[in-house]
This record gives C-alpha cells, sequence and structure tokens, in this order.
C-alpha cells in the first residue's frame, strides 16, 4: 500500500514539472556566477605551499611573489590580517548588539547569558587561530555568502514549497477526485491516509535530497573549491552580517566548523525543517479537507508571523520578539545566521537547532493519536 500511494504521487504531473523547472532555475543560477577563478587557483597554490594559517613568514613569502594584480591583492590582505579572537571579549559582542538595537528588559540579560556563555567558543577559536586561515583570502566571503545564502537558501526555498504542496496534496486528495465518501467509509480507507503521509513524507525528503546533491555537485563541478572546502567558517575573511558596515560581527559559530561542514550541517537542519513543514502541513489538509483553505491558513499564519514580529522589533516589545523567534517560520527567516551567535534573534545557543528538533519532536508525537482519532471519523 506504502508504494502504490508513493508511486501515485510520481504520476502527478505536476510535480514533475516543478522538479524539472527547479533543477533548470539551479542550474542556470550555478552557470551564472561568474567569480574570479585566477585568484581562487592562485591563493589555493600559495595555500598549499606555505600551510593553513597565515603569519609572517607567509606575507614575506607572498611579496617575494612575480608581481601581478592577484599578487597584490594577496598581499594586501594577508598584510591587514590579524587574530581578531585573540583579543575579543564576550563583552564587546554583547555591548555592539545591545546598543544597536536598543535592547532593554529581560531579553537585554538573557543576550548576556548568552554571550557569556560564548567566551570559551571564543577562546577555543584563539588558540587554534582560526581566523589567520588562508581560506582563498577574501575571496572565499564570496562564495561562502553565495553558497549560504543564494544557493542553500534556494535549495530550502524549494524543498519548503514542495512540502507544503505535497503536504497538502497527500491528505486532501480524496477531496478533488471525490472520492473521501468512498475513502472514508471503511476504516481500512481511512487508514489509508497514514501510507499517505509515509509516502508523503518519502518524496518530499527524496526532493530535498536530491536538489541539494545535484546543486552543490554541480557548484563544486564549475568552480571547484578544492580542499579550500576544509577551511574555518571563521576565518577573518567572513564576517556575520546585521547591518552592512553598521553591525558586522566576526563569523563565530557554536561549534567549530569547516566549510564544507557548515553546508552539510546546515542541510541536516534543513532536512528537519522539511520533515516538521510538510507534517504539519498533512494535519492542516486533514483538518480543513481542501487543499486551498488549508493553503490559505499556512499563508495567513506566516504573515500573522511577520506582522507581530515587525510591529514587536519596532515598538521594542522584547519579550514578544523573542517569543516569536522559538518559531520554525523565524528559524527559516533567520538561515543565514544559523548556528552562529545569532544577534539578536536568539537567547540560547544553538537556538535554531533547539527549535526545529523540539518541533518535530512534539508534531511526531501528535500525528499517532490523530492518526488514531481519524481512524474513527466518521464521514458527515
Amino acid at each position: 500500500m506504502l508504494w502504490l500511494e508513493f508511486k501515485k504521487l510520481l504520476e502527478q504531473r505536476i510535480i514533475g514539472v516543478f522538479i524539472l523547472l527547479c533543477v533548470v532555475f539551479n542550474l542556470l543560477m550555478i552557470i551564472n556566477i561568474g567569480f574570479d577563478q585566477s585568484y581562487l587557483k592562485d591563493v589555493t597554490a600559495f595555500k598549499h605551499e606555505q600551510g593553513q594559517l597565515i603569519s609572517p613568514t607567509s606575507i614575506e613569502t607572498a611579496e617575494k611573489l612575480p608581481f601581478s594584480k592577484n599578487q597584490q591583492r594577496l598581499v594586501n590582505e594577508l598584510s591587514e590580517a590579524e587574530d581578531v579572537f585573540s583579543h575579543l571579549f564576550y563583552q564587546e559582542l554583547e555591548e555592539q548588539v545591545i546598543d544597536h538595537y536598543q535592547v532593554t528588559g529581560k531579553m537585554s540579560q538573557n543576550l548576556g547569558n548568552k554571550y557569556q556563555q560564548l567566551e570559551p567558543v571564543i577562546k577555543k577559536l584563539s588558540q587554534e587561530k582560526d581566523a589567520l586561515d588562508i581560506a582563498a583570502a577574501g575571496d572565499t566571503m564570496n562564495y561562502f555568502t553565495y553558497i549560504r545564502n543564494v544557493l542553500f537558501r534556494m535549495i530550502l526555498l524549494e524543498g519548503i514549497i514542495f512540502a507544503v504542496l505535497i503536504g497538502l496534496y497527500s491528505s486532501t486528495s480524496e477531496k478533488l477526485t471525490k472520492t473521501e465518501a468512498l475513502v472514508f467509509t471503511s476504516k481500512r480507507g481511512r487508514k489509508i491516509q497514514f501510507s499517505k503521509f509515509l509516502s508523503g513524507l518519502g518524496l518530499v525528503l527524496l526532493f530535498y535530497l536530491l536538489t541539494t546533491f545535484i546543486v552543490m555537485f554541480s557548484f563544486q563541478m564549475t568552480e571547484s573549491l578544492a580542499d579550500l572546502w576544509q577551511s574555518s567558517v571563521s576565518t577573518q575573511f567572513h564576517v556575520n552580517i546585521y547591518m552592512p558596515d553598521i553591525l558586522e560581527l566576526p563569523f563565530i559559530t557554536w561549534i567549530p566548523l569547516t566549510l564544507w561542514g557548515y553546508i552539510m550541517a546546515s542541510a541536516v537542519l534543513g532536512l528537519f525543517i522539511i520533515i516538521f513543514i510538510y507534517s504539519s502541513q498533512f494535519l492542516v489538509g486533514l483538518y480543513f479537507n481542501h487543499i486551498f483553505k488549508g493553503f490559505v491558513f499556512t499563508i495567513f499564519l506566516i504573515a500573522l508571523h511577520k506582522l507581530v514580529r515587525l510591529y514587536a522589533f519596532r515598538l521594542g516589545w522584547w519579550t514578544i520578539f523573542t517569543g516569536v523567534n522559538f518559531l520554525p517560520i523565524a528559524i527559516v527567516e533567520n538561515q543565514s545566521y544559523w548556528f552562529t551567535e545569532m544577534g539578536i534573534f536568539s537567547i540560547i545557543p544553538l537556538q535554531e537547532t533547539v527549535v526545529v528538533v523540539s518541533s518535530c519532536l512534539i508534531l511526531g508525537l501528535l500525528i499517532l493519536p490523530v492518526s488514531r482519532l481519524y481512524s474513527r471519523k466518521e464521514v458527515k
């Protein structure tokens, strides 16, 4: 029965068209990147010769390289390098964030506690000299930002849209085909919903995983970052930009991560988000028994969340602002800051991970009793 429901989903033409459009769009985005490959290659070669970290010796070596535009750029960037973590204290980060956003009350205390917990992380980054990772010098900022804020955001958005549509369709398809009375008049027929839930979940996860693989593999083939994937994401060339030129903080993750590790961790967290969204939409579809009504309800919740968050921020209602940031919708909106201190968007370490995993667990606990209740539901 499970395979039969999965096959029915695959046979829907609109699903095939959506997948094809996503693949074509993703490939076009990658083909048209147009970054400076020559500088990337020169710095990668220099890194192989001089080692992972910037030092006075590496600067001297760079100055002796044949004169070129890339050589001058490399010398300038290495000369300006500094181990920012060696003289960085959590109080500085706390003050910058609180002063910039004018945070008051309980939330300012919560932020202070969060940044205090960040102190051991800063010390470890200083000991390992992650800030001095050459990491293709400043050009990795372009690559890292593009992967994180364009490619991965695109993958996540496509996965979310697909999860919403499949979740609603899976739980309301009988309504669309006017067969709900026929199916739901028997207990066996009503139990089909659980098979539909599992088959839809499998299709959504397959779409997300394949999209992630295709995009990242295509990016690697066209841009070839090679061993730069193993560079630290906390190099001085990466920053967390909350407000350009006004509030830019070092890229500090709660756990040490390489560029590859960061992308993989983001992909795993995105997987949990997809599971949560699909499951919640399936339940919404069961409740409304109408795909369009369920979709409108979802859009309403998203719009309400954005409205409450916006006004809470503007009016300084920090308790409400803190609360809405603990919702999965806020985690998706804050995707650019995952695994970092996240500024005012979090008050506990790794808040995005805690919220998403706990939401999935709570939703999972609801699915079984709801499915049992629905199996006894009488058709009206």
